[in-house]
């Protein structure tokens, strides 16, 4: 094959790749379907978390001790779902079924999180700085 035909051929095949990946999760029957969209899933999660984040960094623009803290909090947050998954999948390790249970528990962390988030978002909007205490 000339090297030439070589970018049309990878677009051929980028293009194939496509509806694969846009397959309905609900359906997913293969060990690696249910992996992908268990990653899309975390990616999903992940994205509300970022915009909590951001939103709850925001009403806090003008407390610059309070954002060090907050920044403080969720690295320190982000290493103990990471580390409390690997605890609860260690198990599984090694197995075709480890993403899937890795990011199906670093989903529903996540979830968690990012309600705690926008609750302590809520609480700055009110002004009412003893509900962060809870």
């Amino acid at each position: 094959m000339m090297l030439k035909q070589l970018p049309h051929v990878l677009i051929i095949f980028l293009g194939l790749a496509v509806p694969a990946a846009a397959q309905d999760c609900a359906q997913a029957n293969t060990q690696a379907d249910m992996n992908r969209c268990a990653g899309e899933a975390f990616m999903q999660a992940d994205a509300a978390l970022n915009a909590a984040y951001a939103d709850l960094r925001r009403e806090l623009e003008n407390e610059a001790e309070r954002q060090t803290l907050l920044t403080k909090a969720q690295r320190a947050w982000l290493a103990l779902r990471d580390a409390e998954c690997d605890f609860k999948t260690v198990e599984s390790r090694g197995g075709s079924v480890h993403p899937l249970l890795v990011q199906q528990c670093r989903t529903e962390l996540t979830a968690r999180r990012t309600g705690e988030l926008q609750a302590h978002a809520a609480c700055v909007q009110a002004d009412n700085s003893a509900c962060l205490a809870r």
